[in-house]
């Protein structure tokens, strides 16, 4: 089948939504449940982000990407993960132990992950970490995508 023949819900390939944003500058010192900022936008078909969080325009299934780069995770902390909250639920696919890291050193979070929205729910990333000091730094090399799939 031709990908002009799939039907997104009645919604045609160039009104699907679909955005990649990325933060302005690095978000530092990180707080554990700390809201991560995406302030700037490669795109945004629809105009369905804002303020760090996606709106689901439609009922579907989402395709969240997630490529983050940290630095100065404290080798203290138990754990530190990035953590997807949508409406319906929270997803955390990437549980990180930073042991062996020297604070300094920095690290790869990437993920993608098939979420289920109806019209209106939300996600949003934010940091988690127990332990340590609240030293990591998202660098603004960081990005997050997503889009309707089906």
């Amino acid at each position: 089948m031709a990908i002009s023949q799939i039907n997104f819900k009645s919604t045609s390939l160039s009104s699907a939504p679909a955005f990649l944003v990325y933060p302005n500058s690095d978000q530092s010192n990180m707080a554990n449940d700390e809201t991560l900022v995406f302030d700037l936008e490669y795109f945004d078909q629809n105009t369905n982000f804002a303020s760090n969080t996606f709106t689901a325009p439609v009922t579907g299934k989402y395709l969240m990407c997630v490529a983050a780069r940290i630095d100065a995770v404290d080798e203290n902390a138990s754990w530190v993960r990035i953590e997807m909250v949508t409406s319906n639920r929270s997803y955390s696919p990437s549980l990180v132990d930073p042991g062996g890291l020297g604070t300094n050193d920095y690290m790869s979070i990437d993920f993608s992950i098939i979420v289920d929205m109806d019209a209106n729910d939300t996600c949003f990333l934010r940091w988690g970490q127990t332990g340590g000091s609240e030293t990591a730094d998202k660098k603004d090399k960081t990005v997050w995508s997503g889009a309707l799939i089906c």
